[in-house]
């Protein structure tokens, strides 16, 4: 076997007559004139290992085989040194040909060369370059099998090319060598390929399709394939083809981005004239920007130069989402990060983050929600509520912590919030930035900047660019530059590399420059320090140019390839410390990496190579008082430098990022949960990848990261379901369905969480699992009563009470008692469903369970209401009230003290009702809660009809149908139409009062609503007859019967016409 450029030695029959010996030399001569006896010069790159990481990377290459046949023919009529010089110069000419096309001569077996493309460098399109070096072979051939026809041989050879992921490293000898299924791939289709032809895999056919013209694709069965494969037949080049890819990052120089710019400098103007315009509650409305483009065009380059120049006197909080592993708001902590200068591996205590706080604002202000805030950059407090409350209420505080801040700090400095790579926002981010633009009410407008990939899925709040009674926004779109807006950046970035000057760029450069990045401003970037780096562009005459012309067919095509040839010329303890800090992601301290490369046995690199890495734009630094970060300047450098780790080398990394995480987020270690499970996933060990994923889907579900939830649940259950015979794999399972399937309720997924509580209850029942069987029942049993089959419910329910009973599982049987009070209620049996509420209260006290206390005590007040007790309803509410304050549930407060004003109400103490009607609504402004504000601000509207106070009552009715139209809930305003139907009779004004009725008889009809259809028709009779409309009166009267006769209605609720429409908050709500 030879190597290289080497030639393998060939031990042929002597021949010894006179005539062939001088043929031979004859014919040897001839060939050293057509071939030029070229030399090759290449070398296998070196590798060097001191630790147990693998020498060598994982590559994107192009493979060709070539195969040549007629030597045995050749070797039976010449002399063994005559065909053993022919054969030389020979492959030395295959050799050289390859070289001109940046291969790299894997091997020489026989007749046979394998050759690689972007296996050492990567300088091109790897197949478009192995196809044409394909071709120029062909042509060797060619040449020389007519010279060595004229001794009766004929030669001719095959090539077959495949391209695709390869493990490129050295073998026992130190030669570079490639491996895997794509060379067994390109092998084969060598065999398959026909004389003097190339034939190529689907994939080279991808990569390189409008660059070559084709035959029609054929399929083969391959030996070793166990699917047929698509082979392409190249025929010749296609010189028309226009090659060219686009990706994303941000350019070094700023211009030809006047008008976005323009844009963002109105926004300023508005903020610093304060001339928004004034929102619903009084507070300016605040200025958004929307700023969208495809990868690469320039986004955070716009924003970073307006930042630069208009914010000297601003306060700017900036963040940015991630796209793998966000714990719940992620943005609102790398905001706080940043503005704090602090960063999530800092140790940062709960009192140093009240001081660094207190730099930027009085704390004082902020106190209620410090604890909220502090938990989002783990600076944990002590504070009592975090254990106490609900994960939903502290999901709420964190927001009004959040707007409390921004509020604070616009009081005296501009404010400018930008928010980065929002193509990835979790929910939990999304639903803050939408509370915090409704409800920052400060004087001062606010600036939101909202950065987003347009080529993904938009992700922001489905109104918040569209919501003028809090806001104005602006879209500013940043599309690929035009010839001359890339002429303007050339010129301004190649004088930025070249201190020694200015020089013009020759058109014929600067047509190729702008062809090839297709104007995309990074692309434009990268190609730039490409061809300056790797001397394909350079001054000559006072000019740019290209220095010959194969600068223009080595170029890399796509942005991959130009950010892998950047790599490839990297020094190599800058190379390797790129590679091994890809592995964190795009972001990542100096301290972690230390500790990982010593975890590994090895030497750290210096912060010089880090500075050095910096200059050259692979990376970004940042300091801040708990030390330095490094970025990734953009994520394909990431990736591309990640895609070159052996496998191998990449789960030894893995394992060691995730053992040093856990030393450092040892108190914090739910938050970097889903961190630690995908590096020990990648890492290959399953068993930890499971424990900290279980932690990580019980975080998102805590948050209601709905989708987090649901990624998690179903790696677990792909993890775990073999394991079923495993009694503590059974355990985790169980636990992971359950969590699954509270998202799949709270997103009304009904046929999904059928499917899984089915399965759940079966695999609990078979392994006996008595309590898991009863909580699974309790499950299904709520299940049934959401999708409003009661009789099912009830036997799940009953079903799961036994088990309780049988088993002492007070807890669960807490629940089960609350559910089936539910479904007594529901069947109109008051009495049962009183003994059942009480029953859960004596258990949840005898637990402490004190949320559970208040739930019970208040679905007995809200009983107690129903069957007209309001006297016993309103003292159960009261202590529902106590218990609230206490565990300092805000939003239970508010939902208490508003239905306390609806008991006080129906006792005629319209008085007492409009105060506590005002306290709720004041809470519910607070925390941003539009549809219980709108709620109760009816019910206050109520109140001061009750007390004659008309023009109050009209005020408070339409502010509730303002709220209720703009979150598009018709059905509530319907209800407030018709209370504002009953205004009007109060004030003797029929006419629009049946106005107002029709509006609600035909709100109610359109969504179907009958029961309410049959209410508003039943008052519009009575207003038809006052009107003296005696027959529409009658029409509306039988419409109203026959739709309570259909229903089976008690008739009581229709005894008197006019019975108050006081829309209340459900059951559900005022008991979670």
């Amino acid at each position: 076997m030879i190597r290289g450029a080497q030639l393998y030695r060939y031990y042929l029959s002597d021949e010894t007559t006179e005539r062939r010996s001088a043929m031979s030399e004859e014919l040897g001569k001839r060939l050293k004139k057509a071939f030029l006896n070229r030399k090759s010069g290449g070398t296998a790159a070196e590798t060097s290992c001191n630790t147990e990481l693998l020498p060598g990377e994982r590559r994107d290459v192009a493979v060709l085989f070539l195969d040549l046949s007629g030597f045995t023919a050749f070797s039976e009529t010449l002399d063994h040194e005559t065909v053993h010089e022919i054969t030389r110069s020979l492959m030395d000419e295959l050799v050289y040909t390859a070289e001109q096309y940046s291969g790299y001569v894997d091997k020489i077996e026989g007749d046979r060369i394998m050759i690689l493309f972007g296996a050492i460098r990567s300088r091109e399109n790897n197949s478009r370059s192995a196809i044409l070096c394909g071709f120029k072979m062909l042509r060797v051939i060619e040449v020389a099998g007519s010279i060595l026809s004229e001794a009766g041989v004929h030669l001719s050879a095959r090539i077959g090319i495949n391209s695709g992921p390869v493990t490129v490293a050295p073998d026992a000898i130190g030669h570079l060598t490639a491996m895997g299924r794509t060379v067994n791939i390109a092998s084969r289709m060598e065999e398959n390929s026909e004389e003097n032809c190339i034939l190529v895999t689907d994939s080279v056919y991808n990569d390189c399709s409008e660059s070559i013209l084709w035959g029609k694709p054929v399929e083969l069965s391959i030996r070793g394939v166990g699917i047929p494969l698509v082979s392409w037949k190249p025929l010749s080049v296609n010189y028309g083809s226009s090659l060219i890819s686009c990706h994303e990052s941000v350019n070094t120089v700023f211009v030809a981005r006047e008008k976005q710019y323009a844009q963002l400098n109105k926004l300023r103007a508005i903020q610093h004239g304060r001339s928004s315009g004034v929102n619903r509650r009084g507070g300016a409305k605040h200025l958004i920007a929307e700023l969208a483009g495809e990868a690469g065009t320039g986004k955070t380059r716009l924003v970073s130069e307006f930042l630069k120049n208009n914010t000297a006197d601003c306060i700017v909080l900036r963040g940015n989402s991630i796209p793998d592993a966000q714990p719940a708001h992620w943005l609102w902590s790398a905001v706080l990060q940043n503005l704090l200068n602090i960063h999530e591996d800092s140790g940062t205590t709960f009192e140093d983050f009240v001081r660094s706080i207190s730099r930027f604002c009085p704390v004082k202000k902020l106190e209620g929600g410090l604890p909220f805030l502090g938990r989002l950059v783990s600076a944990v407090s002590n504070d009592i509520r975090l254990q106490q409350l609900g994960n939903k209420a502290i999901a709420l505080e964190t927001k009004m912590a959040l707007r409390d801040l921004i509020e604070t700090l616009s009081e005296n400095s501009p404010v400018v919030v930008v928010l980065e790579d929002l193509q990835w926002m979790d929910s939990t981010d999304a639903e803050a930035l939408d509370f915090i633009v409704k409800n920052c009410n400060s004087v001062n407008p606010v600036i939101f900047l909202l950065v987003r990939r347009s080529d993904h899925r938009n992700l922001l709040p489905a109104d918040i660019c569209n919501n003028s009674a809090y806001s104005t926004c602006s879209q500013i779109v940043l599309d690929e530059f035009e010839k001359q807006e890339s002429h303007q950046f050339t010129q301004a970035f190649l004088e930025k590399l070249n201190e020694t000057g200015s020089y013009p760029v020759s058109s014929n450069a600067m047509d190729f420059i702008h062809r090839h990045s297709s104007g995309n401003p990074f692309f434009l970037q990268e190609l730039l320090l490409h061809l300056v780096e790797s001397g394909g562009l350079s001054v000559s005459d006072d000019e740019w140019i290209l220095t010959d012309n194969s600068v223009e067919l080595s170029t890399p095509e796509s942005l991959t390839g130009l950010l892998q040839s950047r790599l490839d010329r990297l020094p190599e303890k800058l190379r390797k410390t790129l590679l091994n800090c890809s592995v964190f992601g795009m972001e990542f301290s100096y301290d972690l990496y230390r500790k990982v490369v010593n975890r590994l046995g090895l030497e750290p690199s210096d912060r010089k190579v880090f500075d050095d890495l910096v200059e050259r734009q692979f990376l970004e630094k940042s300091i801040t008082d708990s030390g330095v970060t490094y970025i990734f300047h953009h994520s394909f450098i990431q990736n591309t430098a990640y895609n070159s780790i052996l496998s191998h080398n990449l789960k030894l990394l893995h394992r060691a990022v995730a053992r040093s995480m856990e030393e450092i987020f040892v108190g914090d270690s739910e938050r970097v949960s889903a961190k630690l499970a995908e590096h020990w996933e990648r890492a290959g060990e399953e068993s930890s990848a499971v424990k900290w994923a279980i932690v990580a889907q019980k975080h998102a579900s805590q948050n209601y990261q709905y989708e987090a939830v649901l990624k998690w649940g179903n790696k677990l259950d792909s993890w775990l379901s073999p394991l079923e015979n495993d009694a503590d794999s059974l355990e985790k399972l169980l636990g992971v369905l359950r969590r699954t399937g509270l998202v799949l309720q709270y997103t009304h997924r009904w046929e999904e969480l059928h499917s899984l509580l089915k399965r759940a209850l079966q695999v609990a029942s078979d392994n006996n699992l008595t309590e898991w069987t009863a909580e699974i029942e309790l499950a299904t049993g709520s299940y049934f009563t959401s999708v409003r089959k009661i009789d099912e419910a009830s036997a799940h329910l009953h079903t799961s009470l036994e088990i309780c009973h049988s088993n002492n599982l007070e807890e669960t049987q807490s629940d089960v008692l609350s559910s089936l009070g539910v479904i007594a209620g529901i069947r109109r049996d008051f009495a049962m469903a009183g003994e059942y509420f009480q029953q859960a209260k004596e258990l949840f006290v005898k637990h402490g369970d004190r949320r559970g206390e208040a739930k019970a005590l208040g679905n007995l007040g809200i009983l107690r209401r129903n069957i007209g007790e309001t006297h016993t309803a309103a003292a159960l509410l009261e202590e529902v009230l106590v218990i609230f304050r206490e565990i300092g549930d805000v939003r239970g407060e508010a939902v208490t003290l508003g239905n306390l004003g609806s008991m006080y109400h129906d006792r005629k103490d319209s008085e007492k009702a409009e105060v506590l009607f005002k306290k709720a609504i004041k809470i519910f402004r607070k925390l941003g809660e539009r549809m219980p504000e709108g709620i109760f601000l009816c019910n206050l509207g109520n109140a001061l009809r009750n007390r004659k106070l008309f023009e109050k009552a009209d005020e408070s009715y339409f502010d509730a149908l303002d709220i209720m139209e703009e979150i598009g809930d018709r059905r509530t305003a319907a209800w407030i139409t018709t209370n504002l139907g009953l205004l009007r009779l109060a004030e003797e004004r029929y006419e629009d009062s049946l106005k107002f009725f029709t509006d609600a008889v035909s709100t109610f009809t359109e969504i179907g609503d009958t029961e309410n259809q049959a209410i508003s028709l039943a008052g519009r009779g009575y207003l038809e007859y006052l009107c003296s409309r005696t027959e529409q009166a009658y029409e509306d009267y039988m419409k109203a019967t026959e739709i309570i006769t259909k229903l089976k209605l008690p008739q009581m609720e229709f005894n008197d016409t006019f019975i108050e429409l006081n829309s209340r908050l459900s059951e559900d709500s005022s008991i979670t």
